[in-house]
C-alpha cells in the first residue's frame, strides 16, 4: 500500500511539473496557445455515412480543434463568434446579442438530469455545448449567464425554490429569459419583466415565447401555468446568486490524438444506460504511450490496459463508477479505449458536409467516414429535426403574433367564436389559404374529441381564452405538425381540461 501511494504521488508530481510524451518533442505539448498552421477545409457531398473518424498516422501527437457543419467550439472567441453570427431575427425587446445567446442555448442543449460532476466541471459552456448537451434548469441558466457576461452584460441567477432562471441587465433594467422553458414575461408594451416584476404582477403579464424551439417543454408550462407562476410569486424562497456567472472556463481547449490513435463518433457504448439520451465518442490509443493529452469531452469510462490521471483523480479500468471531467490528463497505456460524451444535437450530417480542422502541430489527421454500429439517440434526433422544422414552419405565425392585440385573454364563449378566431389566424398566416371547409373539418374533429371525452365546452372555451394556449391550439389545428406534436399538445390539453372539470365537480 505504501509503494502504491508513493507511485501515485510521483505521477502527480510528474504531471504537475509538465511531463513530456515519449517522443521528447516539446512542440507536442497540448498547453501550446499559438495556432501554428493554417486550417484544412473539407467538403463532403455524401449522406450515406453515419460515423466520422479522425486518425493520427504519425509518430507524434496531433493537437487540433475542429468544426463539423459549423458545430463544436473549442474557445470562447469561437463560441461567441458563432453565437453572434446566427441568422436569427430578434423578436423580443432585448439587445440582439442577449437574444441570440438565449436562442443558441435553447437550440443546442436539452432538459435532462445533469451528470454526477462538480459544478465547476459541469457548468462550463464549452463542455456543455460540445460534450454533455443537456442539464437541469440551473446548469443551462448559469451557462447562459456566463455567455451574457462574456458579451459584456451583467447577469445573475435567481433560485425560485424549485426552478432557476437567469437575468440579464439590459437598457437599465433586469430581464428574465428562461432557457429551460424557452419563455419570458412581457408587459402590455412588450417590455421583458424581471423576476421581481413577475412576482408582483404576474396576472397582468403575458407569457411570451419563441415557440418553435422546445414545443413539449412549453406545453408542460402552459398546461401547468398556475403552478409555474407560483414559483415566481412565492418570493420567500427566492435567492439571488452571482457565483459562477462571470467566470468563463478555459479560453483554449483542443483534442489530442496520440500517435496512431483515432477518434470516432458517434459510437455504440455497451456500458451506457440503454435508456440514455446521450451520444458517445471513442478515442482509441492502440500502442504503448505515455504523455499529456487533452480531452475536451466528459469521460464516461475507459477500457483496456492503462490509466488516466489528473490533479484530482485517477481512472483505472474497469473501476468506472462516475463520469470524469474534460481537461488535461496524463495517459499511460499499453492499449486503451476512452469513451466520452458528445452532444448529439451537434451531429447533423446533411447533403453537403463541411469540416474544418486546425492543427497546433502543423500536422493533420486523416478523416474517414463509415457506418456506425448505433445511431444518434432517437430522442435528440427527434428534437433536433422537430425544432428546425417547427422554426421554419412557425415563422409566419411568429410574425403574425407579434402584431397580436395587446391583451392576455381572447373572448371565446362558443363554437362560433372559436371558429372565427382560428380562421382569423389561418387567413393571416397561411400564404395560400386552402378551402375553408378543410379548416372547418379540422376544428370539428377537435370538438368531436372534446365531446368524446365528455368535457364541458364552457370549461374548454374558458381555458383556451388564455392567449398563449390559444396560439398553440390554433397552430396545432391548422398545421399537421411533424412528429405528432399536435397530438402531444392535444393530449396535454385534454388532461388539463379533465383536471379542471374534476375540480369543478368536486366543489
Amino acid at each position: 500500500m505504501l509503494k502504491l501511494k508513493i507511485w501515485f504521488f510521483a505521477i502527480l508530481i510528474f504531471v504537475t511539473f509538465g511531463c513530456k510524451n515519449n517522443n521528447n518533442n516539446p512542440d507536442n505539448s497540448v498547453v501550446s496557445t499559438k495556432l501554428h498552421s493554417v486550417g484544412l477545409d473539407l467538403k463532403i457531398q455524401d449522406t450515406s455515412f453515419t460515423k466520422i473518424c479522425f486518425a493520427n498516422p504519425y509518430k507524434t501527437n496531433i493537437n487540433l480543434i475542429f468544426q463539423i457543419n459549423h458545430n463544436f467550439w473549442f474557445s470562447k472567441h469561437q463560441l461567441i463568434h458563432d453565437i453572434l453570427n446566427q441568422d436569427i431575427r430578434n423578436i423580443a425587446r432585448v439587445d440582439e446579442k442577449i437574444y441570440k445567446a438565449w436562442v443558441f442555448m435553447i437550440l443546442n442543449t436539452a432538459h435532462q438530469p445533469p451528470l454526477d460532476l462538480e459544478p465547476d466541471e459541469l457548468n462550463n459552456p464549452l463542455v456543455l455545448f460540445n460534450s454533455i448537451g443537456s442539464g437541469f434548469c440551473y446548469n443551462r441558466a448559469v451557462c447562459l449567464a456566463q455567455l451574457w457576461s462574456a458579451l459584456g452584460f451583467r447577469s445573475r441567477i435567481i433560485h425560485l425554490g424549485g426552478h432557476a432562471v437567469p437575468e440579464v441587465y439590459d437598457h437599465d433594467k433586469w430581464k428574465m429569459l428562461d432557457p429551460d422553458n424557452g419563455i419570458y414575461f412581457t408587459d402590455s408594451s412588450g417590455t421583458i419583466a424581471s423576476v421581481e416584476e413577475i412576482a408582483v404582477s404576474a396576472n397582468s403579464l403575458i407569457i411570451d415565447t419563441i415557440m418553435a424551439y422546445d414545443f413539449t417543454q412549453l406545453l408542460n408550462i402552459l398546461v401547468n401555468k398556475d403552478s409555474f407562476i407560483d414559483l415566481f410569486t412565492s418570493t420567500k424562497n427566492n435567492v439571488t446568486d452571482t457565483s459562477g456567472t462571470t467566470y468563463f472556463y478555459p479560453e483554449q481547449t483542443c483534442l489530442s490524438l496520440p500517435p496512431f490513435a483515432k477518434l470516432e463518433f458517434p459510437v455504440h457504448n455497451s456500458l451506457a444506460d440503454r435508456n440514455s439520451s446521450y451520444s458517445f465518442c471513442r478515442l482509441t490509443v492502440p500502442l504503448n504511450y505515455t504523455g499529456l493529452i487533452n480531452i475536451p469531452f466528459i469521460i464516461h469510462h475507459i477500457e483496456g490496459h492503462g490509466f488516466l490521471i489528473n490533479d484530482k483523480r485517477i481512472i483505472v479500468p474497469p473501476k468506472n463508477k462516475k463520469p470524469y471531467p474534460a481537461g488535461l490528463y496524463y495517459l499511460c497505456c499499453d492499449s486503451l479505449k476512452i469513451y466520452a460524451y458528445i452532444n448529439p444535437l451537434l451531429l447533423n450530417f446533411n447533403q453537403t458536409n463541411e469540416i474544418q480542422l486546425f492543427s497546433f502541430d502543423r500536422l493533420f489527421p486523416s478523416v474517414s467516414f463509415g457506418k456506425n454500429e448505433t445511431t444518434v439517440s432517437s430522442f435528440y434526433k427527434l428534437r433536433k429535426n422537430q425544432n428546425r422544422a417547427l422554426l421554419l414552419q412557425y415563422i409566419p405565425y411568429i410574425q403574425f403574433f407579434l402584431k397580436w392585440p395587446e391583451t392576455e385573454n381572447i373572448n371565446i364563449s362558443n363554437l362560433h367564436d372559436l371558429n372565427e378566431n382560428i380562421y382569423y389566424v389561418y387567413k393571416n398566416t397561411v400564404k395560400n389559404p386552402k378551402n375553408k371547409k378543410t379548416l372547418d373539418a379540422k376544428i370539428n374533429s377537435f370538438i368531436q374529441r372534446i365531446e368524446k371525452e365528455n368535457i364541458d365546452k364552457k370549461i374548454l372555451y374558458n381555458t383556451i381564452s388564455d392567449a398563449a394556449l390559444f396560439k398553440l391550439l390554433s397552430i396545432a389545428i391548422i398545421e399537421s405538425l411533424p412528429c405528432n406534436v399536435e397530438k402531444y399538445y392535444l393530449d396535454a390539453l385534454i388532461l388539463k381540461l379533465r383536471i379542471i372539470q374534476k375540480q369543478k365537480n368536486s366543489r
